[in-house]
Protein backbone atom coordinates (compact mmCIF):
# COMPACT_ATOMS: atom_id res chain seq x y z
CA UNK A 1 0.00 0.00 0.00
CA UNK A 2 1.19 3.60 -0.74
CA UNK A 3 1.80 5.93 1.84
CA UNK A 4 1.27 9.62 2.07
CA UNK A 5 4.01 11.77 3.32
CA UNK A 6 3.32 14.66 5.61
CA UNK A 7 5.92 17.53 5.63
CA UNK A 8 4.57 19.60 8.49
CA UNK A 9 6.39 21.87 10.53
CA UNK A 10 7.86 20.06 13.78
CA UNK A 11 7.07 21.17 17.00
CA UNK A 12 10.54 22.88 17.86
CA UNK A 13 11.77 23.76 14.14
CA UNK A 14 11.80 23.15 10.59
CA UNK A 15 10.83 19.77 8.58
CA UNK A 16 12.16 16.35 9.43
CA UNK A 17 14.91 15.82 7.14
CA UNK A 18 15.25 12.18 5.04
CA UNK A 19 17.64 10.11 6.97
CA UNK A 20 17.90 7.43 9.66
CA UNK A 21 17.50 9.93 12.63
CA UNK A 22 15.69 12.73 11.42
CA UNK A 23 16.49 16.44 11.36
CA UNK A 24 18.74 18.29 13.89
CA UNK A 25 18.16 20.79 16.56
CA UNK A 26 19.46 23.51 17.87
CA UNK A 27 20.76 23.11 21.23
CA UNK A 28 19.15 23.90 24.24
CA UNK A 29 20.56 25.94 27.51
CA UNK A 30 20.76 22.43 29.52
CA UNK A 31 24.28 20.92 29.74
CA UNK A 32 24.58 19.18 26.78
CA UNK A 33 24.83 15.54 26.74
CA UNK A 34 27.24 13.33 24.46
CA UNK A 35 25.20 12.81 21.42
CA UNK A 36 25.64 9.13 19.83
CA UNK A 37 27.00 9.45 16.78
CA UNK A 38 25.28 9.40 13.74
CA UNK A 39 23.87 6.21 13.14
CA UNK A 40 23.63 3.90 9.33
CA UNK A 41 20.81 2.21 8.64
CA UNK A 42 20.84 -1.07 9.92
CA UNK A 43 22.02 -3.97 7.73
CA UNK A 44 19.30 -4.92 5.67
CA UNK A 45 21.04 -8.24 5.18
CA UNK A 46 21.46 -9.05 8.56
CA UNK A 47 19.43 -11.94 10.19
CA UNK A 48 17.51 -11.10 13.33
CA UNK A 49 17.32 -14.43 14.64
CA UNK A 50 14.73 -14.43 17.90
CA UNK A 51 16.39 -16.09 21.44
CA UNK A 52 14.77 -17.44 23.95
CA UNK A 53 14.71 -14.44 25.59
CA UNK A 54 15.28 -10.83 23.53
CA UNK A 55 19.00 -9.68 24.83
CA UNK A 56 17.61 -6.61 26.00
CA UNK A 57 18.59 -3.96 28.57
CA UNK A 58 16.41 -3.68 31.74
CA UNK A 59 15.80 -0.40 33.36
CA UNK A 60 14.56 2.94 32.42
CA UNK A 61 15.20 5.99 34.54
CA UNK A 62 13.06 9.15 34.97
CA UNK A 63 13.12 12.21 36.61
CA UNK A 64 15.57 13.65 34.51
CA UNK A 65 15.13 17.90 34.38
CA UNK A 66 14.39 17.46 38.18
CA UNK A 67 10.73 16.60 36.60
CA UNK A 68 7.69 16.24 37.49
CA UNK A 69 9.13 18.16 40.97
CA UNK A 70 11.32 20.73 39.19
CA UNK A 71 9.71 22.99 36.74
CA UNK A 72 11.20 23.81 33.05
CA UNK A 73 12.55 26.88 32.85
CA UNK A 74 14.93 28.75 31.05
CA UNK A 75 17.81 26.93 32.13
CA UNK A 76 16.00 23.65 32.47
CA UNK A 77 15.09 22.53 29.65
CA UNK A 78 15.29 19.05 26.68
CA UNK A 79 16.70 19.03 23.50
CA UNK A 80 15.05 17.22 20.70
CA UNK A 81 17.04 14.38 20.69
CA UNK A 82 17.38 10.66 20.19
CA UNK A 83 19.49 8.93 23.38
CA UNK A 84 19.99 6.16 21.48
CA UNK A 85 21.37 4.24 18.64
CA UNK A 86 21.02 2.01 15.78
CA UNK A 87 22.73 -1.69 16.53
CA UNK A 88 22.32 -1.11 20.26
CA UNK A 89 20.17 -2.87 22.54
CA UNK A 90 17.01 -1.78 23.16
CA UNK A 91 15.82 -1.18 26.98
CA UNK A 92 13.17 -2.46 28.00
CA UNK A 93 10.18 -1.53 29.69
CA UNK A 94 6.40 -2.25 31.07
CA UNK A 95 4.15 0.87 30.86
CA UNK A 96 0.28 1.21 30.98
CA UNK A 97 -2.21 1.96 28.45
CA UNK A 98 -4.83 4.18 28.63
CA UNK A 99 -7.14 1.63 29.86
CA UNK A 100 -4.52 0.43 32.59
CA UNK A 101 -3.00 -2.42 30.68
CA UNK A 102 0.89 -3.28 31.56
CA UNK A 103 3.07 -3.77 28.27
CA UNK A 104 6.37 -5.35 28.55
CA UNK A 105 8.79 -4.34 25.48
CA UNK A 106 10.66 -8.23 26.33
CA UNK A 107 7.39 -10.00 25.89
CA UNK A 108 6.26 -8.07 23.01
CA UNK A 109 9.28 -8.96 21.27
CA UNK A 110 8.65 -12.57 21.14
CA UNK A 111 6.01 -12.76 19.07
CA UNK A 112 6.78 -9.87 16.75
CA UNK A 113 9.32 -7.01 16.34
CA UNK A 114 8.06 -3.62 18.26
CA UNK A 115 7.66 -0.21 16.55
CA UNK A 116 7.64 2.73 19.18
CA UNK A 117 6.61 6.10 18.82
CA UNK A 118 6.61 9.23 21.47
CA UNK A 119 3.64 12.07 21.23
CA UNK A 120 1.99 14.62 22.69
CA UNK A 121 -1.54 16.23 22.55
CA UNK A 122 0.16 19.37 22.33
CA UNK A 123 2.38 18.49 19.44
CA UNK A 124 0.96 19.89 15.94
CA UNK A 125 3.45 17.04 13.92
CA UNK A 126 2.33 14.31 15.76
CA UNK A 127 -0.95 15.10 16.01
CA UNK A 128 -1.03 15.80 11.81
CA UNK A 129 1.29 12.37 11.52
CA UNK A 130 -1.14 10.59 13.43
CA UNK A 131 -3.30 9.09 10.05
CA UNK A 132 0.25 7.91 8.61
CA UNK A 133 1.20 6.05 12.48
CA UNK A 134 -2.43 4.52 12.48
CA UNK A 135 -2.34 3.56 8.51
CA UNK A 136 1.19 1.70 8.88
CA UNK A 137 -0.43 -0.01 12.50
CA UNK A 138 -3.15 -1.36 10.45
CA UNK A 139 -1.60 -2.64 7.35
CA UNK A 140 1.08 -4.65 9.32
CA UNK A 141 -0.56 -5.54 12.18
CA UNK A 142 0.09 -9.10 11.93
CA UNK A 143 4.44 -8.76 11.47
CA UNK A 144 4.58 -5.68 14.33
CA UNK A 145 3.53 -4.54 17.55
CA UNK A 146 3.26 -0.33 17.13
CA UNK A 147 2.91 1.85 20.00
CA UNK A 148 2.81 5.12 21.27
CA UNK A 149 4.32 6.74 24.54
CA UNK A 150 2.20 9.29 25.53
CA UNK A 151 4.47 11.88 27.70
CA UNK A 152 5.52 15.78 28.43
CA UNK A 153 3.11 18.04 26.23
CA UNK A 154 5.73 19.68 23.90
CA UNK A 155 3.13 22.99 23.51
CA UNK A 156 1.42 23.36 27.19
CA UNK A 157 -1.29 26.16 27.28
CA UNK A 158 0.64 28.26 29.79
CA UNK A 159 2.92 26.12 31.10
CA UNK A 160 6.85 26.61 30.62
CA UNK A 161 7.79 23.97 27.07
CA UNK A 162 9.76 21.51 27.95
CA UNK A 163 11.55 22.31 25.02
CA UNK A 164 12.19 26.57 25.44
CA UNK A 165 11.87 26.82 29.15
CA UNK A 166 8.72 29.58 28.53
CA UNK A 167 5.73 29.72 27.15
CA UNK A 168 5.58 28.41 23.81
CA UNK A 169 1.52 27.71 23.33
CA UNK A 170 0.85 27.34 19.49
CA UNK A 171 -2.74 29.55 18.68
CA UNK A 172 -5.38 27.24 16.83
CA UNK A 173 -2.45 23.75 16.87
CA UNK A 174 -3.62 22.15 20.52
CA UNK A 175 -2.72 24.59 22.92
CA UNK A 176 -5.62 24.12 25.05
CA UNK A 177 -3.90 22.44 28.09
CA UNK A 178 -0.71 22.32 30.33
CA UNK A 179 1.44 19.78 31.47
CA UNK A 180 -0.34 16.91 33.81
CA UNK A 181 -0.10 17.52 37.20
CA UNK A 182 -1.35 14.13 37.35
CA UNK A 183 -0.89 10.10 35.86
CA UNK A 184 -5.05 10.36 35.35
CA UNK A 185 -4.59 14.03 33.71
CA UNK A 186 -1.73 12.67 31.11
CA UNK A 187 -4.13 9.16 30.46
CA UNK A 188 -6.75 11.74 29.58
CA UNK A 189 -4.66 13.80 27.19
CA UNK A 190 -3.93 10.51 25.67
CA UNK A 191 -7.70 9.32 25.40
CA UNK A 192 -8.21 12.80 24.08
CA UNK A 193 -6.30 11.67 20.65
CA UNK A 194 -7.36 8.31 20.99
CA UNK A 195 -6.44 5.11 19.45
CA UNK A 196 -7.08 3.12 16.40
CA UNK A 197 -6.85 -0.39 15.29
CA UNK A 198 -3.50 -2.19 15.47
CA UNK A 199 -2.27 0.11 17.46
CA UNK A 200 -1.36 0.38 21.83
CA UNK A 201 -1.40 3.77 23.73
CA UNK A 202 0.90 3.91 26.65
CA UNK A 203 1.13 6.51 28.93
CA UNK A 204 4.43 6.99 30.83
CA UNK A 205 4.64 8.13 34.39
CA UNK A 206 5.18 12.09 35.34
CA UNK A 207 8.92 11.05 35.57
CA UNK A 208 8.78 10.43 31.66
CA UNK A 209 10.97 7.18 32.31
CA UNK A 210 10.84 6.59 28.89
CA UNK A 211 11.43 9.84 27.82
CA UNK A 212 14.27 10.46 29.64
CA UNK A 213 16.14 6.93 28.45
CA UNK A 214 15.10 6.95 25.01
CA UNK A 215 14.85 10.90 23.86
CA UNK A 216 13.67 13.84 23.86
CA UNK A 217 12.06 14.23 21.15
CA UNK A 218 8.08 14.83 20.94
CA UNK A 219 7.89 12.77 17.62
CA UNK A 220 10.35 10.32 17.99
CA UNK A 221 10.21 6.63 16.76
CA UNK A 222 12.29 3.39 17.36
CA UNK A 223 12.24 0.48 15.34
CA UNK A 224 13.39 -2.76 17.44
CA UNK A 225 13.94 -6.39 16.53
CA UNK A 226 13.16 -9.42 17.73
CA UNK A 227 16.33 -9.90 19.29
CA UNK A 228 16.33 -7.01 20.88
CA UNK A 229 18.39 -4.73 18.67
CA UNK A 230 17.07 -0.92 17.41
CA UNK A 231 16.92 -1.50 14.10
CA UNK A 232 15.64 2.08 13.29
CA UNK A 233 16.16 5.24 15.33
CA UNK A 234 14.57 8.80 14.28
CA UNK A 235 14.79 11.90 16.65
CA UNK A 236 12.48 13.07 14.44
CA UNK A 237 10.18 10.26 12.48
CA UNK A 238 10.25 10.23 8.67
CA UNK A 239 6.71 8.75 7.28
CA UNK A 240 8.88 7.14 4.21
CA UNK A 241 12.04 6.18 5.34
CA UNK A 242 10.28 4.01 8.54
CA UNK A 243 7.94 2.57 6.05
CA UNK A 244 10.77 1.59 4.31
CA UNK A 245 12.88 -0.05 7.75
CA UNK A 246 9.66 -1.61 8.70
CA UNK A 247 8.76 -3.51 5.45
CA UNK A 248 12.66 -4.48 5.14
CA UNK A 249 12.32 -5.84 8.75
CA UNK A 250 9.45 -7.52 8.11
CA UNK A 251 8.43 -8.24 4.83
CA UNK A 252 6.23 -6.30 2.34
Amino acid sequence: AAFVVLAGLACTGGPSEESDRGSKRAPSAEPKRAKPAQPKQADPDREHATPAEPDVRSGLKGGCFGRPDKAFSKSNFAETEALVSVGERAVDFTLKDVDGKSHTLSELLKTKPVLVFTGSYTCPVYRENRPQIDRLAKEFNDRLHVLIVHGPEAHPKKDPSPYRGDNWAIANKFSDVDLATSYAQRVGFAKRVGGAPGLTLLVEPLDNPFWCTYGTAPNAAYLISQDGTLNAVHDWFDTRTMVRSVATLVGK
